[in-house]
């Protein structure tokens, strides 16, 4: 097979034979059945081989924006040279993917089963990354099977054929989405990019390839129905059933075929998958790895008995109440207060004579729990309301990881979605909130938890219910919270648009009183609220209007009579003076100020004069204590920072920092430093202006935080006070197992190192 113009940006050499004789090897597979998968594997080059290379090209833009971002010298190096790395090896990447798939498609028959899985890969010890990466190809491959159901079932029919057995289930699909993840991920370790990185490069796959996957399954069942494999193939995906327990099964695909059984309370997962299953025995072994004492903890012992799983699931449900934990408590002494009492209550269901033991498995799921939940509680304010709301979920949750291990590794489980969309909105919606609470909100949350305490008898649908709920709650309020933050952004918009307006208007009054030097009255008025009027105008008109034009002409006819004096003045003005008269009641000017202002200026038809300087002092103190058009009251100009010492020139790192914020687009959360402990809280960057150099921050709901300049934002940039918020491209829960994996993998190499050395 060979390729023509290469799509990924290179003159591809040739792909001589290698990725053939994967096929050619398989001389026990009929002729026909060998020509069929080449057909397929065609079919890859022609469509995979193009998506893959959108997927590079958006992968290096990837890199390189990071790499640009990045602040730290050594990670931005190791971006570029990744970039380089793949630039390097893009003339091989294709080939060697299209080999990979083909090693799969040659081996189609005997992988159908499972029996390409070590039969003990499940007691291997992982690195951190290596279960991170897994974990991350295995979400994305459960979402593309999910999301091309019906195709990838006709196809395992039309493979169950080709194999002369029955149909393939959906994640053993020959060039399925698992198959080209797991080639993906092949071909990228092959050139040599990093494992941090490839976890940058599957989201991209997901996103430019297998968001345009569809017409290629299309083309391989078209293809295969061509050749008359299933050509009338009306088969369509089964609808997902669930079990009594709730735990996710697979309807036979056969029409007439008895259906599977639900799995047991202690089953690995949903359908027991043998990865859920593989990936919970690392995190076991790194539990164990890193605690040795463990294992003498929960060996079995003579005299001991250990529970059923009904047994634990009965305790505790007795267990499970919406008490809150006790105040202080960490969620480490939770954990082992609750095994202390679930040992109390096993008590009666042991033998006579017998202590209850837990079994070690259960022993690990119930710590593991536990260390997920300390982590989540750490996130969490220390003097906030998630904490006790979490201490409340520990139980239920407690329950379906006993009964389900996919709550460990399938980052789309109810269960886990549920803890996170709680503690998520617990902590951003909640306790970050800027004065009271939602107490509406505050509600909603103690309602889903305590139907959980109260109704949860180990099936996923009610987890599923309270997470739609609560997921349909939120989602009103983000809308409103959209709703507010846009409505602030038109708001200081609209104060940017009447500063530049008031600008232009001073400018053309300071050029006009400049040399005529008018009295102190008149100048104040022309300064303050003639600036005003003029201003209002300019924003409902423009600079080149009439009216415009007219209100500097009163300007100038104030001046002109001003400097006139009364002798030059005529009495005939009653047209300025309701010229000044509309144009002060436009800008909010009372009557009684509007009569005291022109009845000084344009006293008996003349200018203003210094018959009477006290009063024309206090109506010249008043105007310039009233507020200017669009500018913000006291409380406004409180939470604008008003109080705020102007900060010094900025130097090179401010005028750094400057340059890096004016880059950022709106929607950009930062963290702000609140007291000398190190809390910290998150406020979105909602707008900015390059013009009047103010910047509008707002909370999780959308409501107005404060403001700052830029050049204030640049110093606290630089002095620590402020930094950009690192973007949460995963769940709170997701964060919390990958800190978990990393402090086990540690805790693993101390007890390595701390090992005698042998002789």
């Amino acid at each position: 097979m060979a390729f023509g113009v290469s799509t990924f940006g290179y003159a591809a050499a040739p792909h001589a034979a290698p990725a053939a004789t994967c096929l050619q090897q398989r001389r026990d597979l009929p002729t026909r059945v060998r020509n069929l998968l080449a057909g397929l594997l065609s079919q890859c080059s022609h469509q995979l081989v193009r998506l893959l290379g959108a997927t590079l090209d958006e992968f290096e833009q990837e890199l390189t924006k990071r790499a640009a971002a990045e602040r730290d010298n050594e990670r931005r190096q190791r971006l570029y040279e990744s970039l380089r790395q793949v630039q390097r090896s893009r003339i091989s990447i294709g080939p060697k993917f299209l080999a990979a798939l083909e090693q799969g498609l040659a081996g189609f028959d005997r992988s159908a089963a499972g029996d390409d899985r070590q039969p003990g890969s499940e007691l291997s010890l992982v690195e951190a990354r290596d279960l991170e990466e897994a974990l991350a190809v295995q979400e994305i491959a459960a979402r593309s099977d999910t999301r091309h159901l019906a195709a990838l079932h006709d196809l395992g029919h039309r493979f169950g054929v080709l194999a002369a057995g029955p149909a393939f289930e959906i994640d053993r699909v020959p060039l399925g989405p698992g198959a080209l993840l797991a080639a993906l991920r092949e071909t990228a370790q092959q050139a040599n990019v990093p494992t941090d990185h490839r976890l940058l490069l599957y989201p991209v796959f997901d996103r430019v390839a297998m968001a345009a996957i569809a017409p290629f399954y299309a083309s391989l069942n078209s293809y295969l129905a061509g050749q008359r494999i299933l050509k009338f193939l009306r088969v369509h995906a089964p609808p997902r059933k669930r079990s009594k327990d709730g735990t996710a099964v697979a309807a036979a695909a056969a029409p007439h075929s008895a259906p599977e059984p639900p799995p047991s309370a202690g089953s690995a997962g949903p359908r027991g998958d043998p990865a859920d299953a593989q990936l919970f025995a690392t995190l076991r072994n790194l539990l164990a790895a890193g605690q040795p004492a463990r294992a003498a903890a929960t060996a079995p012992a003579a005299g001991r008995y250990v529970p059923s799983a009904d047994d634990l699931q009965s305790v505790l449900g007795l267990l499970q109440t919406p008490a809150p934990p006790a105040a202080g408590a960490a969620a480490s002494q939770r954990t082992q207060q609750l095994k202390q009492d679930l040992l109390g209550h096993l008590q009666r269901f042991a033998p006579p004579g017998k202590t209850p033991q837990l079994d070690s498995e259960d022993a690990d799921t119930i710590d593991l729990v536990g260390l997920l939940f300390e982590q989540i509680a750490d996130t969490a304010p220390a003097r906030g309301s998630t904490r006790g709301m979490l201490g409340q979920l520990q139980v239920p949750l407690m329950r379906v990881a006993l009964r389900d291990k996919g709550f460990f590794t399938q980052r789309a489980h109810p269960a886990r979605l549920l803890l996170n969309a709680i503690a998520e909105t617990g902590i951003h919606w909640i306790d970050d909130a800027d004065g009271e609470a939602d107490p509406v909100l505050q509600k909603k949350m103690h309602s889903v938890i305590q139907r959980l305490n109260t109704e949860f008898d180990g099936s996923l649908s009610l987890i599923e219910r309270m997470l739609g709920d609560l997921t349909q709650h939120m989602n009103v309020l983000q809308r409103k919270a959209a709703l507010t933050e846009k409505h602030l952004v038109d708001a200081s918009r609209g104060r940017e648009k009447l500063a530049i307006a008031r600008q232009t208007a001073s400018r053309a009054i300071s050029a006009r009183i400049g040399a005529a030097k008018p009295g102190r009255l008149l100048r104040t008025m022309l300064e303050q609220a003639w600036t005003d009027v003029l201003a209002l105008n300019l924003l409902r008109h423009s600079e080149d209007g009439e009216t415009y034009r007219r209100q500097l002409a009163i300007a100038d006819q104030l001046i002109a009579a001003g400097a006139a004096g009364r002798d030059r003045t005529s009495v005939a003005d009653a047209t300025l003076r309701r010229e000044v008269e509309q144009g002060l009641a436009q800008v909010g000017f009372h009557p009684d100020e509007i009569h005291a202002v022109v009845g000084h200026l344009l006293a008996d038809g003349s200018a203003s004069t210094d018959e009477n300087p006290t009063s024309q002092t206090e109506v010249a103190l008043r105007l310039k204590s009233k507020a200017h058009l669009g500018e913000p009251g006291h409380e406004e100009r409180s939470a604008a920072g008003g109080g705020r010492k102007a900060p010094a020139p900025p130097n090179a790192e401010e005028v750094r920092a400057l340059a890096q914020i004016t880059s950022l687009p709106f929607g950009t959360w930062f963290e702000f430093a609140v007291n000398q402990q190190g809390d910290r809280v998150r406020r979105k960057l909602s707008w900015y202006s390059t013009v009047t150099g103010r910047c509008l921050f707002v909370n999780p709901r959308g409501a107005r935080a404060f403001e700052r300049t830029l050049q204030q934002l640049a110093h606290d940039v630089v002095r620590g006070e402020a930094n950009i918020a690192p973007p949460e491209r995963e769940s709170l829960v997701d964060r919390a197992w990958k800190t978990i994996v990393a402090s086990l993998r540690q805790l693993t190499a101390r007890a390595a190192d701390s090992q005698p050395m042998r002789v």
